[in-house]
């Protein structure tokens, strides 16, 4: 049981703004509201929907041979999903004249996105939206050659993050990277395949704010995972492949 109040104060005063009379008085009483008031009305509008989401969720997208887990510097899980975000965010570079050359472009997200590992077995849609619960869509910023010098520098104080096409070398005389498999021809500006959160300096990646420019793909990163996986069936295993190199 709870008790609510309901006063005439309101309408008096509505009264008040269209005469100029003074108030000389007002009336008001307490009404109780029982707690307990039916909600089968409710729902009854709401199971049908509820239990079309329900279906959707554990509807089955795919299936994993093995376990992909999250940790620094680098894991299979963050290699997976770097992956389908840069073959996503690649592939409409390309299609959109931005950038199709794969010695200039590569993509890195953060291991804090990552909510929930893959299992082995049967993966559902709720599996994925566990993982990647934000709204978050796929971006390519385009930045100059200079700020891999700062991009560096943050992976080594963050222990790795997810990245795909590109490898870091952290240490005393080797300190580098790679993009592609470019060794050699000299790139002015690169182009970053991200989440719009970490483009504009989410995790602390300051090197991605202020770009020359940046396309927002609108594609969610969730739905780029969930139909990659129902595109593959299966999904690879994706080991460790020293794209973060601590020697």
């Amino acid at each position: 049981m709870r008790l609510v109040f309901f006063g005439s104060i309101f309408f008096s005063l509505l009264i008040l703004g269209c005469v100029s009379k003074p108030i000389s008085s007002y009336t008001s009483e307490n009404t109780k509201i029982n707690s307990d008031v039916q909600t089968h009305a409710i729902d009854s509008i709401a199971l049908p929907y509820r239990n079309q989401m329900q279906a959707e969720m554990a509807e089955v997208i795919g299936y994993s041979d093995s376990t992909l887990l999250s940790y620094a510097p680098e894991s299979p899980l963050g290699n997976f999903v770097a992956d389908v975000i840069f073959e996503t965010g690649f592939e409409f570079s390309k299609n959109n004249q931005i950038c199709d050359n794969p010695h200039a472009i590569f993509s890195i997200l953060n291991f804090g996105g990552l909510r929930k590992p893959i299992g082995q077995g049967e993966i559902t849609r709720s599996d994925i939206y566990e993982l990647m619960p934000f709204d978050n869509t796929i971006v390519i910023v385009k930045i100059e050659a200079s700020k891999m010098n700062a991009i560096i520098d943050y992976l080594e104080s963050m222990n790795g993050q997810p990245v795909s096409n590109v490898s870091f070398v952290f240490g005393q005389g080797l300190r580098g990277f790679v993009v592609g498999k470019n060794t050699s021809e000299k790139i002015g500006e690169y182009y970053v395949i991200t989440s719009d959160y970490l483009s504009g300096g989410g995790d602390k990646m300051d090197f991605l704010k202020d770009p020359i420019q940046i396309w927002n793909t609108g594609i969610l990163i969730r739905d780029a995972l969930i139909a990659f996986i129902q595109n593959k069936k299966v999904i690879p295993y994706t080991p460790v492949q020293n794209r973060m190199y601590f020697p």
